[in-house]
């Protein structure tokens, strides 16, 4: 809803289809592991900017005007030269035949670490020198996850490298 402020949406106004029907909504994958809800959050973000701009550039060809003379607030298209002149977005998109929009959000390979969790494993082990087997007596995860979103599905990752690193 934040990344679409511009058209005046609300999160009660966003319809999350959870029957996985990506054709009807959005498709459900709630953001339980990793670093899904920060790479969510960025695309979403990226993609409402995306979306503004392109109902700017409709907007332009519809009205007429140039398209770097327009901004969209509160769901009105407004002429930055003429604040008087305005229309509303969902009259543009439907009169206009400009629906649907499609956009898309890929993420370029940055090196910047933010949205990353940091952790520490510790093992007390006990090794049976002349048969090389390993005994895992005592083991102690330690994570900074930032704020954790989804507690059950951070406690699940949590596990799951636990048992992945013992394996």
């Amino acid at each position: 809803a934040e990344a679409l402020q511009f058209l005046n949406i609300e999160p009660e106004d966003i319809n999350l289809n959870v029957d996985g029907d990506s054709h009807m909504g959005l498709r459900y994958s709630p953001p339980t592991g990793s670093v899904v809800a920060f790479f969510y959050a960025e695309a979403i973000h990226e993609a409402g900017k995306k979306v503004k701009q392109n109902i700017i550039e409709r907007a332009g060809h519809f009205m007429d005007i140039d398209p770097g003379d327009l901004d969209v607030k509160d769901g009105m298209i407004v002429q930055k030269s003429n604040p008087n002149n305005q229309q509303s977005v969902s009259d543009m998109m439907i009169n206009g035949d400009c629906v649907p929009i499609h956009t898309y959000h890929v993420r370029d390979n940055q090196k910047d670490p933010k949205g990353v969790s940091y952790g520490a494993w510790f093992a007390e082990v006990e090794v049976d020198i002349e048969l090389g087997n390993v005994e895992v007596l005592n083991l102690v995860l330690v994570t900074d996850a930032g704020k954790v979103l989804h507690a059950s599905g951070a406690e699940s990752q949590q596990l799951g490298g636990q048992c992945m690193g013992l394996g």
